[in-house]
């Protein structure tokens, strides 16, 4: 019995290690250039990613599609949010669809990539 008392401190680390609160924050970039902003609970308005992080966020959630009509989501969008991400410490999980848009697999296009 004694070796589960001593092995318990490991195993809340590793729990507290793999714990995720995460946000999709996909259309960031989208809703910033149409103008809105991000207040703390005490009305400062700050960057969301200053904002998630002081609520206990480390995962953001980013969508990439492959050639979007408005650009929004593309590669070069997900770098730039993936940047701020990093430089804030948050995690970043990245979503591939294979797709330009939403999409039902009776509906999506096949890419091939070489």
């Amino acid at each position: 019995m004694r070796s589960v008392y001593l092995l318990a401190p490991l195993f809340a680390g590793v729990q507290a290690a793999l714990t995720f609160k995460g946000v999709d924050w996909s259309s960031l970039l989208v809703e910033e250039s149409a103008g809105y902003t991000y207040k703390t609970t005490a009305g400062v308005t700050q960057p969301l990613e200053k904002v998630l992080v002081a609520s206990g966020v480390n995962t953001v959630r980013q969508r990439l599609w492959v050639n979007p009509s408005d650009g929004n989501y593309n590669l070069a969008y997900n770098l730039k949010l993936a940047r701020r991400a990093k430089a804030a410490g948050l995690n970043v999980y990245l979503d591939i669809h294979f797709s330009d848009t939403w999409a039902d697999p009776g509906h999506q296009l096949l890419y091939i990539f070489t």
